[in-house]
């Protein structure tokens, strides 16, 4: 099987490959000694130092809802853990490889148990949201790159990975067992999901997966286990896309709603987030014709400089801006007004403090443009976004974001002056 390593969870539950905890809180493999590093390190748990202030988890978080409540496990021993900081945080293991939880995490974890039902959840949060998304993909990268393991016993751990709907950086590992070539008792899940600094992780196993419709008891399993974290996804808003728009609402900039223009079939057309070499659906390096028969831009009639011009249609054009080459290739999008936003929460309006919470490492030193104006920017591949904060000598963690470019390429800035 293909042990988890988990060392929140107590008791096993068929084939699942959880740990059990001892009574000095150190894990107690109860997979074959090949499923997990023998020598890796241990982990040093929270460094709470090192965790910004707008990262700690209230210790009432309500870590353990959509779980059972009291009185419906079977006592004893059973039933939940938690939420605490003392519980021992989650390791996961596959192939060999094992990932631990990161330094300068907070931490708060939280148990429930059954006979044949073991849940446990661990949430994380990070510095920056560009930290939280790479540990939440060491997590489903460990499964894509170990989807079967034979345990030596005639057992085989299968994992499928699988997104799903909880948020936009959110996925889930389905794990079951195989004696032979025929399904074995036991089901096991972990599901991560992102919400800008914060990463839920959470483990669980039952003795499901055997019977004559194993393939169902598995998208079961999924389905409930992805419906009992809508309270607490919805919570974790608050490290992320909630936090960021309170920062933008402090900004006191009105809020900007343009009538949407209508598409070809009559339907009003919607604007998604801001993205990397983007504003959803338009794309930097696709042609302006496209989308002009797609009802999102119209040529200029009356163009600023010679040579062809577009605009973003109807009242589009009142806070948002698109720059294209003489072939009609878009070169640049952009936007001043408090409307569109990233997937984290972030527009114009932000404070430089929120990119940099956001962002961490990847957004660019601060840098003036021939206007001397400062930008910032994120860069990923070819595609980026840039931010500008106004004049270069004035810019703090306290600026604000007053216009906001995405292109592709090399960084330039396409609406510095008219032409």
């Amino acid at each position: 099987m293909l042990a988890l390593s988990v060392a929140l969870a107590t008791g096993c539950a068929g084939r699942e490959g959880v740990d059990s905890i001892n009574e000095d809180g150190e894990a107690r493999s109860s997979t074959p000694p090949t499923s997990a590093k023998p020598n890796a390190p241990s982990d040093p748990g929270p460094q709470r130092a090192q965790v910004p202030a707008g990262a700690v988890i209230p210790s009432d978080f309500a870590l353990a809802e959509g779980w059972p409540g009291p009185g419906e496990d079977e006592g004893g021993p059973n039933g939940l853990e938690g939420p605490s900081r003392k519980l021992p945080p989650l390791t996961l293991t596959a192939c060999g490889t094992t990932i631990f939880v990161p330094n300068g995490s907070d931490r708060l974890s939280a148990v429930w148990t059954n006979p044949e039902d073991h849940r446990s959840r661990m949430l994380l949060t990070f510095g920056s949201a560009v930290t939280a998304r790479e540990y939440a993909a060491s997590v489903t990268d460990l499964y894509r790159s170990c989807p079967t393991q034979d345990t030596g016993d005639g057992y085989t751990t299968l994992a499928e990975v699988v997104t799903t709907d909880l948020t936009e950086d959110s996925a889930a590992v389905v794990l079951h067992y195989l004696m032979g070539t025929e399904p074995a008792v036991g089901l096991g899940l972990v599901q991560v999901v992102r919400s800008g600094t914060a990463v839920l992780v959470e483990t669980g196993s039952n003795e499901g997966g055997s019977g004559s419709r194993p393939e169902e008891q598995r998208r079961q399993y999924l389905r409930e286990s992805t419906a009992a974290l809508h309270d607490v996804v919805d919570a974790m808003s608050a490290f992320g896309s909630t936090a960021n728009r309170n920062d933008r609402a402090a900004a006191g900039l009105p809020s900007w709603s343009p009538a949407a223009p209508e598409g070809p079939d009559g339907a009003p057309l919607e604007l998604g987030n801001i993205v990397l070499g983007g504003i959803e659906p338009v794309e930097v390096g696709r042609q302006v014709s496209g989308y002009i028969r797609q009802g999102y831009l119209v040529a200029d009639q009356d163009p600023p400089c010679e040579g062809n011009d577009w605009l973003w249609r109807g009242e589009l054009s009142d806070g948002l801006y698109v720059s294209a080459d003489q072939d009609g290739t878009i070169s640049a999008l952009g936007t001043d007004e408090d409307g569109l936003e990233t997937a984290d929460g972030i527009g114009v309006g932000s404070s430089h403090r929120a990119l940099m919470a956001t962002y961490g490492e990847l957004l660019a030193q601060v840098r003036a443009d021939d206007q001397g104006v400062g930008w910032v920017f994120v860069k990923e591949g070819a595609d980026w976004i840039a931010f500008s904060l106004g004049p270069v000598e004035q810019v703090t963690d306290t600026s604000r974001v007053d216009f906001i470019e995405v292109g592709r390429g090399e960084v330039l800035h396409h609406f510095s002056d008219a032409c």
